[in-house]
């Protein structure tokens, strides 16, 4: 009332005395204290409708600055026409001034009223029209949770179920009522329990929406596999409030799966099964049954293989051609299951005496070969005086067995030798070697091409 009656020089604060000196700053002062103590409680009373964000907030806005401003202004106007019209003698009355204010004033608020009533009826418009949205949407939402076959659920920042669809009693058995009443995770399988915690955990930290899947216990005792899809709900902070999730039931996927895996396993099984069949007939392919040395065919291909290899690198290539002496007598004495036992042992004996590089094969009947590589003269007599000693002093049941033996020697580089020349000497050294009394190593004589009959 002071700073308005300095505003307006009205002479009533005049006849105070001294306290009129006082009366502009105690005014100013009061306003400044009322405003500070406004301040101060932002969050009560009348600065918290005025700063919401509702009709209400909105109508303070509008009318409370022209409450205070147009009377003041209005009043101002008021009395400074009243006093020029007394001072020169005008017609303005004091009643005629109260109907102007009157009339002025209403048509003020008046208008402020009704653009006021307009923000307020848009603000409301907006609004329903949003609740409309949020509520269709809201029974969409609604419909696909009620209707759609996964299972979707609403979960606090402890992981308790505050929301489950329908269909968590069509999936789990458990009915919504009986999911909101479960401690958090309750119903997770033990050994994947901390796997979902710890993805919990992580969407809540913000980390990047993944699927999981998961174990979970149904009402009848069994565990389904579920895959979930987790969201964060956040609010205006950005912070995150809420968790959602979309579970979808896998059992039949996953057992699909397994069923998958198991026959890939047994295909495998199968493939490495087929694998080992084919390497040990291609193994059967080229050893000889009864001793388990390679065949003649396994021989003849690695004999060849070995004078190519002769003639391309310069070196030397021998054979050994080995025969059990009076072989065919040892079978009519003993019999041929005796005769057959006297074959391996001469094979195992001959495997045992030679070198890994070196290959011992049955070439019929009671005679073996022996194939050196980069064996020269002096090598392939050593070699078959060794074998020929190896055999003769084993310990035989029967009688001693004795072995003839023949080599032949082909030098690399020349070309001179082929492979059924390399044998041919072989044996015509062997059946001197029976020829001049059995039990002996005869080496082939270089240049010797004459045919010799063979004869056991």
């Amino acid at each position: 009332m002071a700073n308005l009656g300095h505003l307006y020089q009205s002479g009533w604060f005049n006849s105070i005395g001294v306290f009129s000196r006082m009366a502009l700053p105690s005014g100013i002062g009061f306003t400044l204290l009322a405003a500070g103590v406004l301040a101060l409680r932002t969050n009560a009373g009348l600065l918290r409708v005025l700063f919401s964000d509702g009709p209400g907030g909105a109508l303070a806005r509008g009318l409370l600055p022209a409450g205070i401003l147009a009377p003041t202004v209005i009043g101002w106007f008021a009395l400074w026409g009243l006093r020029r019209s007394q001072d020169a003698g005008g017609t303005l009355t004091p009643e005629l001034a109260v109907t102007l204010l009157v009339l002025t004033m209403i048509v003020v608020f008046g208008g402020l009223i009704a653009w006021n009533a307009i923000l307020v009826h848009e603000t409301h418009m907006d609004r329903t029209l949003a609740e409309d949205a949020l509520r269709d949407s809201e029974i969409r939402c609604r419909l696909l949770a009620e209707n759609g076959s996964d299972v979707v659920s609403l979960h606090d920042l402890t992981g308790r179920v505050i929301y489950a669809s329908p269909s968590s009693e069509r999936v789990l058995g458990f009915t919504p009522d009986e999911m909101m009443r479960m401690s958090p995770f309750a119903i997770v399988h033990p050994d994947d329990g901390e796997a979902l915690r710890g993805h919990f955990d992580d969407l809540i930290r913000g980390a990047p929406v993944t699927a999981l899947s998961c174990r979970m216990l149904h009402k009848s005792g069994k565990h389904l596999w579920l895959e979930m899809m987790w969201r964060a709900i956040v609010n205006r902070e950005g912070h995150v409030v809420r968790l959602q999730a979309s579970s979808r039931d896998l059992t039949d996927r996953k057992g699909y799966q397994r069923q998958l895996e198991e026959a890939r396993r047994t295909l495998q099984a199968n493939q490495e099964s087929l694998i080992e069949a084919n390497t040990r007939l291609a193994a059967l392919a080229t050893l000889d049954g009864l001793t388990g040395l390679k065949n003649r065919r396994a021989f003849e291909e690695r004999l060849a293989d070995e004078m190519a290899r002769s003639r391309r690198m310069g070196g030397p290539v021998s054979l050994l051609l080995l025969d059990i002496d009076h072989f065919k007598a040892f079978n009519d004495t003993f019999g041929h299951p005796r005769g057959d036992e006297v074959l391996r042992s001469d094979a195992r004996l001959l495997s045992r005496g030679i070198r890994d590089t070196d290959l011992a094969a049955r070439y019929g009947g009671e005679e073996f070969a022996v194939v050196l590589p980069a064996t020269d003269r002096d090598g392939a007599r050593l070699m078959g005086e060794r074998l020929q000693s190896a055999i003769a002093d084993a310990s035989w049941p029967e009688r001693t067995i004795t072995i003839s033996v023949g080599a032949a020697v082909a030098e690399g580089g020349s070309g001179k030798w082929t492979l059924d020349q390399l044998v041919d000497h072989a044996d015509r050294a062997l059946y001197r070697s029976k020829e001049g009394g059995r039990n002996r190593v005869t080496l082939s004589e270089q240049g010797c091409d004459a045919p010799v009959p063979r004869s056991r």
